[in-house]
């Protein structure tokens, strides 16, 4: 028989002080903070860190971010923290085209504008054109933060023209929806 026996003897209670991030360009200071679940004072938790990383760059503002605990003495109480981040180019455009057998000839036009009118807000507008769908044109405005840090409201308009055998079909409309990130995987 073996009997182990621990002492731990644990530390202050420790919550975040300071928060200062670095990278910034256009982006404001703010769309960053209100994505972090930390403030000065409150408990710190380390989960909130990598809690705050995913909801930073599911903002798709970034090509690189890292939230961290910074440098601090042993037995501190107040630990502060450091956001890093790389801007994600403002404006991308992307070109397709290509051949299938089933709609023949196809093309696409994406252009995307990050940042749109500030508050983290993405614009997208997609045209496609092939053999069944001559024409295809929609727009997307993505809101983040929308009622809290975890919903995300899309307004998508949308014109399609499509070519059947026997009859054309024309569409004009719009979908709105509000997404909801449960979980990591979800």
């Amino acid at each position: 028989w073996v009997g182990i026996e621990y002492n731990v003897s644990s530390g202050p209670f420790c919550a975040f002080d300071s928060i200062r991030v670095e990278g910034l360009e256009q982006v404001p200071r703010h769309v960053v903070l209100r994505e972090l679940n930390i403030t000065p004072g409150k408990r710190y938790n380390q989960s909130l860190l990598a809690e705050g990383q995913q909801q930073i760059y599911r903002l798709e503002l970034f090509q690189f971010v890292s939230v961290r605990a910074r440098d601090f003495e042993r037995g501190a109480a107040h630990i502060p923290v450091e956001v890093k981040l790389k801007e994600a180019p403002h404006n991308t455009v992307k070109v397709g085209v290509g051949y299938g057998t089933e709609d023949s000839y196809r093309a696409s036009l994406n252009w995307r504008r990050r940042n749109f009118l500030g508050g983290g807000r993405r614009l997208e507008s997609k045209i496609k054109s092939s053999g069944l769908e001559p024409i295809r044109a929609e727009m997307s405005l993505i809101q983040p933060h929308f009622l809290d840090r975890k919903n995300v409201a899309v307004f998508n308009p949308f014109f399609v023209r499509e070519n059947e055998i026997n009859f054309n079909i024309n569409r004009l409309g719009a979908n709105v929806s509000v997404q909801r990130h449960f979980a990591t995987f979800t």
